[in-house]
């Protein structure tokens, strides 16, 4: 079946029309998106891949999406950041924190340049060697090499900072000067349009000039149409472009399409009217980007907001570990004692979620700032799911609201960083996804499975790079194997 947009409007409205023509044939069927730009090689490959996304798809309810490892640094390419902390423990299968817009050529260069660094392999290598020396029960020559590998991970941890930070001081420069050539055309145009309105006030009614002064109305207008159409794609990159900005050149071009119809009708002073309205209009914007461009240079950012935005994906955050945990609920397997433990501490902190969210929202009313979208309407979930918990109650109703806690909270985000923070570093690309169900576990495999996996949480929220989270799992991994191989002899012995 082929579907014919009746105007062409990118990506996202493209999907959201084939989407309702899926679901009118089924509800409940799996829709894939394949960017028709793509090159895919290894067939093979691809098609257990999409496979295993499937099988995730109908078995987790959630949204996939597929990414490949970058092989040099490209500039032409958004990223995938992931979340430290994940709910499934498949090395290949991340839960996505956002997309980020493409990174600078230098940003990119020194990621990619630390990646295969001399202290990057070493550490690889040290990680590598702990797994053996604890598979040989050499437990100090671990610890050794587990505390040499972890400084390592502290050097690379601080060199990803600094890349951070260079690349926001990169970000905010470039954006200033984008919005200082956007302040120069608008105080270029203001200067010629006070030029014409005396000139338009001074001329007589029966003028034969006045239809030249409507041409160069037309051409000012045209060039203001231009600042329009950079100022829209601005929008895309940050939300410093103002409403302000927005109310002010939106005058002018009223007020400049309305001088236009006077002239046209000989009605020389009332078109200087309207082009002096114009002209304020103008100069109304030029001082709002002016007060963008101060805030994002204080700022030291090209987003704005950051503290409010920061204080945001915290709470995300947290509300993302408290569904993380609950995962430990849904399989069941817990005994009552740390079933019971689990509750009390998801129950404190989905407590401080609604007290931090809370405080954030009534900070927004009081200062004016819009955007939070849905955060206003999830107070009756968080309630509902604190009253589960205080009455130590997990179902499948409980864990919707969970999700659509998170699922409101990250809108909000994404509607105010508008398609993302492009400060972000660069991320690991997802690669090949699969994904094993809970079926054929022991029995009190949650139990023996919890002292490490808390290990291993602490260790990925230490903020380590994807890199070194990899290893971290695959040395907690091997750990598992070697605790599932001593169970099975102690098993054969007590036979």
């Amino acid at each position: 079946n082929f579907i014919e947009e009746p105007s062409g409007k990118n990506t996202a409205p493209a999907i959201g029309l084939a989407a309702l023509h899926i679901y009118k044939k089924n509800p409940n069927g799996i829709m894939a998106i394949y960017p028709a730009d793509h090159l895919i090689k290894g067939q093979k490959e691809f098609n257990e891949t999409i496979h295993s996304a499937e099988m995730m798809v109908k078995e987790n309810d959630v949204l996939m999406t597929i990414g490949v490892n970058p092989t040099y640094p490209s500039t032409g390419y958004g990223y995938i950041l992931f979340l430290e902390d994940k709910s499934v423990n498949v090395e290949s299968v991340n839960i996505v924190k956002n997309f980020t817009e493409k990174p600078d050529k230098e940003t990119a260069q020194r990621l990619d340049d630390l990646e295969s660094s001399r202290i990057s392999n070493q550490t690889e290598s040290l990680m590598n060697q702990t797994i053996k020396q604890l598979q040989k029960n050499r437990s100090e020559t671990a610890k050794q090499k587990s505390e040499s590998a972890l400084q390592n991970l502290k050097k690379i941890q601080s060199d990803i900072n600094e890349i951070q930070n260079q690349f926001q001081k990169n970000t905010t420069k470039e954006m200033a000067s984008k919005f200082q050539k956007i302040m120069k055309d608008l105080l270029e145009l203001s200067k010629i349009q006070e030029s014409l309105e005396k000139e338009t006030r001074s001329m007589p009614r029966n003028s034969q000039r006045l239809g030249e002064i409507a041409g160069k109305q037309q051409f000012i207008q045209d060039q203001l149409i231009k600042v329009i159409s950079e100022l829209l794609e601005l929008s895309k990159e940050t939300f410093a472009v103002t409403p302000k900005i927005g109310q002010g050149i939106g005058m002018a071009n009223n007020r400049m399409e309305k001088a236009k119809k006077k002239l046209a009708e000989r009605n020389g002073r009332g078109a200087a009217n309207d082009q002096k309205s114009a002209m304020e209009g103008l100069n109304s914007s030029i001082l709002a980007v002016s007060q963008s461009m101060n805030q994002m240079q204080s700022s030291g950012s090209a987003s704005g907001f950051e503290q409010f935005l920061k204080r945001m994906q915290q709470i995300s955050d947290q509300q993302q570990g408290i569904n993380n945990e609950s995962m430990q609920l849904a399989l069941g397997q817990l005994s009552a004692s740390l079933k019971e433990g689990l509750m009390g501490r998801m129950l404190s902190q989905q407590q401080q979620v609604q007290k931090s969210l809370q405080q954030l929202i009534n900070e927004s009313k009081k200062s004016g700032k819009d955007g939070l979208g849905d955060l206003n309407r999830i107070s009756k979930d968080i309630e509902d799911v604190i009253t589960d918990f205080q009455n130590r109650r997990y179902n499948r109703q409980t864990k919707k609201k969970q999700r659509r806690i998170l699922s409101r909270m990250l809108d909000s985000q994404k509607s105010l960083t508008q398609r993302g923070l492009k400060e972000e570093r660069k991320a690991e690309i997802a690669s090949e996804i699969i994904y094993e169900g809970p079926s054929g576990l022991p029995l009190d495999y949650g139990q023996r499975r919890n002292i490490a996996m808390e290990a291993l949480n602490q260790s990925l929220k230490a903020g380590y790079s994807r890199d070194y989270q990899t290893m971290i799992r695959r040395y907690f991994n091997s750990l598992s194997k070697i605790e599932q191989t001593s169970a099975k002899k102690d098993t054969i012995i007590n036979e």
